[in-house]
């Protein structure tokens, strides 16, 4: 346990820095901060895990992620520490008065969060899908540069999930603490942080009397806890995802640092599809809180291919495919490209899969749903079944504030509800 929490601690640091770096170029490249707006910690760190992973992706065509990778970034951090030590002194001068403006209630709840997301996080990683692929996938990341055609060996090698790559950067084996360990620190420490954050937020909206927001807080609270964090141990890109949903639609509904708000979610819209596929609708929120401005959407333009056109590259060295499993995207004839046959199984059965476990899957596609449904539903344990059902209420929440004319509360449910929808259809 006290070496996880040296983990989280070295990788805050080294997030943090990048973070600080970033947000100075990214200033200078938009024009657009407000120069008294303070930026909390934990958004610094989510920014430079987003420009940490999409260095790595680039990094990793030609080389491995491996002790040098782990020195280059350690390097730049202390670089990125030097160039922004104003910035820095400023940043922990703001922590210290931020973390005396909290009461001692809120600060027992974010340790006792923290405490239980470190409990989970120390025990053997149980997910299924992590003893399939996750842990090679990290481990091929960590051995090798991007490999052709690596989906050949097993189709589940070429899901390119760029949290694999960073992962792999900080699975214990390569970091400079030299522990000869490997451990899967990041799933526990966006927890922690997704956490800390909701708890101050509902602080906040308590201190306001903003009831409905704070009802929303307590929600997405219990739902950090008790479904996410069951798996918080295991090196899987679904809880991942699923805390940066949670933080990035948090900062969407925070209007205070109108800069901060636009800045987090434009660059999160972007680095959510290539952690995983599914949540591609969330780029969608951008539209909602960039005003429209030619020079600005130009810059954008630039943002997202720097973010996602290493994820597109990766796909067709690991598989042959644009976007990997679907065939119907087919435009490349390498030598070490996927078979179309074993493409097109590779996607049934992940469609079946999500409908119902099989290793028949033309049988459960071709079931009409009011036969496997009810199987499905049944398989789900009693907090899914739960977190399932109030996510079927969604389309009523997107209408309710349709009829409010509430574009942002709106605009934020049928986006979800589209994402959670592409979620369930691609598993």
């Amino acid at each position: 346990m006290l070496v996880l929490v040296l983990f989280w601690g070295y990788i805050c640091c080294i997030c943090l820095l990048l973070g600080i770096g970033a947000a100075k170029v990214f200033n200078t490249f938009f024009s657009a901060q407000k120069k008294n707006e303070e930026i909390p910690v934990d958004a610094w760190i989510v920014l430079g895990m987003v420009l940490l992973t999409t260095f790595l992706a680039w990094y990793s065509i030609f080389m491995p992620l491996d002790a040098l990778a782990n020195n280059i970034v350690l390097g730049i951090s202390i670089l990125s520490a030097f160039w922004c030590r104003a910035e820095c002194r400023t940043l922990f001068n703001q922590c210290k008065l931020a973390w005396k403006s909290v009461t001692w209630l809120y600060k027992t709840a974010i340790l006792t969060l923290s405490a239980i997301v470190l409990a989970y996080s120390v025990q053997q990683p149980e997910v299924y899908d992590s003893a399939l692929y996750h842990a090679q996938a990290i481990e091929w990341a960590s051995k090798y540069p991007a490999v052709p055609g690596l989906g050949n060996l097993h189709g589940r090698l070429a899901f390119n999930a760029h949290f694999f790559l960073i992962s792999a950067l900080f699975n214990g084996a390569a970091l400079p603490l030299a522990f000869n360990i490997v451990i899967y620190p990041l799933n526990g420490l966006i927890l922690a942080l997704v956490g800390a954050r909701i708890i101050r937020q509902i602080q906040k909206t308590m201190n306001s009397g903003q009831l409905s927001l704070c009802v929303f807080y307590w929600l997405t609270g219990l739902f950090t806890l008790f479904f996410l964090i069951r798996t918080a141990h295991s090196p899987t890109p679904d809880i991942f995802v699923a805390a940066l949903i949670v933080y990035i639609s948090i900062w969407f509904l925070n209007t205070e640092k109108p800069w901060t708000r636009m800045v987090l979610i434009c660059i999160l819209a972007f680095y959510l599809p290539t952690i995983k596929l599914s949540a591609l609708f969330m780029i969608f929120m951008i539209v909602l809180v960039v005003p429209f401005q030619w020079r600005l959407y130009r810059n954008l333009v630039g943002l997202g291919l720097l973010i996602l056109l290493p994820f597109v590259l990766r796909n067709i060295i690991l598989s042959g495919y644009l976007i990997y499993p679907f065939p119907s995207i087919d435009l490349f004839s390498f030598d070490w490209k996927i078979p179309l046959t074993s493409v097109i199984s590779e996607k049934r059965f992940i469609e079946s899969w999500s409908r119902v476990v099989s290793y028949d899957p033309d049988y459960i596609l071709s079931l009409p749903i009011q036969q496997w449904f009810p199987r499905w539903w049944h398989h789900q344990d009693k907090p899914w079944q739960i977190l399932l059902a109030i996510n079927a209420l969604m389309p009523l929440v997107a209408l309710y504030y349709v009829m409010k004319k509430d574009k942002i509360k709106a605009g934020l449910s049928i986006i979800l509800l589209l994402n959670l929808l592409f979620w369930w259809k691609t598993a």
